[in-house]
């Protein structure tokens, strides 16, 4: 989880895969038998000040890692004697619900509820599908939204309703597009029933930076689409015009002319038959 939601490098100088083992062994240690702190920077060239940075940056990520999985086994130890109907109801999605409590704070709750459904969908199909993401970091994102699925939806409605334009009513005299920006992200926690503050801030990042590479994919085979139609209309053009000119005087002259010595050719054959 933590280098899925925070990418290698993220928390500046130092931050490195073999540093964040550190880190991870120090978090799982604390409790019981930390380190030194000076022994574990030293072994990946920081500075004893460096490398608390670190562990402090990312112990927010480690914290809520370890929270949500406490509340899934919690969740399984009660669910244990659940029938089907019940699991598959557990995973449905939460963004009907969250549309209705945040209703009278936007503009179009229902329409940035089915725009954020189709956001969260498009980001699955654009993480099985492209080939920018090695597929380990694939099987992790998807996992993480599996896993989290309440607070990747509830980012979802958040980037639908700030970076989605509503035209005023068409009576306003001022008829002009605007965003729902009084829409701030405790709204959206407190609306949510299961999303932590911590776990939102540092899933929102991540869906707004799909969001914008989604949205260049989809402008740049717009854009060849354009292209290649653009290219291909000449030639259709040409070919309706050669179809409808009429032949010239010459043209006819000749074609008046083979069929004339075809008839001849005809003549001839069938006398010295």
């Amino acid at each position: 989880v933590l280098n899925i939601r925070a990418r290698v490098k993220q928390f500046g100088k130092g931050d490195s895969i073999e540093s964040r083992k550190l880190v991870l062994l120090q978090h799982n240690l604390k409790a019981t038998a930390p380190l030194e702190t000076k022994m574990l920077a030293s072994a990946v060239g920081l500075k004893p000040a460096a490398f608390d940075t670190l562990c402090n940056k990312a112990s927010h990520y480690i914290d809520v890692s370890s929270f949500n999985s406490k509340k899934r086994k919690a969740r399984s130890s009660l669910q244990t004697n659940t029938d089907a109907t019940t699991r598959a109801a557990a995973v449905q999605s939460t963004i009907p619900a969250l549309s209705i409590r945040l209703g009278a704070q936007v503009h179009d709750s229902h329409g940035y509820a089915r725009r954020a459904q189709q956001l969260f969908s498009d980001m699955e199909r654009y993480i099985t599908t492209t080939s920018t993401i090695s597929s380990p970091r694939k099987r992790g994102y998807l996992q993480d939204m599996q896993r989290s699925r309440a607070t990747y939806e509830a980012a979802c409605f958040y980037v639908t309703a700030r970076g989605t334009r509503t035209k005023k009513s068409r009576n306003s005299s001022d008829s002009v597009e605007q965003e729902d920006m009084q829409l701030s992200i405790q709204d959206v926690i407190h609306a949510s029933t299961s999303v932590s503050a911590l776990d939102f801030k540092g899933i929102l990042p991540m869906v707004q930076e799909f969001a914008m590479e989604m949205e260049k994919d989809q402008k740049k085979v717009a854009a060849a689409t354009a292209s290649t139609r653009k290219s291909a209309a000449p030639t259709t053009k040409r070919k309706r015009a050669e179809a409808s000119r009429k032949p010239t005087r010459q043209e006819e002259s000749s074609s008046i002319d083979g069929a004339a010595q075809a008839l001849l050719e005809s003549v001839e054959s069938a006398a010295n038959g």
